[in-house]
């Protein structure tokens, strides 16, 4: 397995966060973990619309909550028609980071058919 397919779990702390305590002003330091996966191939992206691809992410709840400061989002690399995306999930522990990529693994799959099927 090359480099570029490996995806990460990553914990990391989110410094920006303007919540405070009530005992003290110093911002409250939130852990998050993520996955990122850098590039992911499927041939079968290359037939969907881009209006077509976004709307369908948010019909089935395939998001980004910015106030949680968790989700998942899909990264264009190139024109969707390349057939070639990244993809990255932010979660409050590595599970939930994990079932929101296999949850964008399946919306994926869902939306640009199988692609061991395709190369058939």
């Amino acid at each position: 397995m090359s480099d570029r397919s490996k995806a990460s779990g990553k914990k990391f702390k989110d410094n920006t966060s303007q919540r405070t305590t009530q005992t003290n002003d110093e911002p409250k330091q939130e852990e998050r973990s993520f996955m990122y996966m850098r590039y992911l191939h499927h041939p079968g992206l290359a037939q969907i619309q881009y209006k077509n691809f976004f709307h369908k992410c948010r019909l089935q709840n395939i998001s980004f909550d910015i106030e949680r400061k968790q989700g998942s989002t899909f990264l264009l690399q190139d024109c969707l028609q390349s057939g070639v995306i990244a993809m990255m999930t932010i979660a409050e522990d590595r599970k939930d980071s994990l079932n929101m990529m296999v949850d964008s693994f399946k919306f994926l799959e869902s939306q640009a058919g199988n692609a061991g099927q395709l190369a058939l």
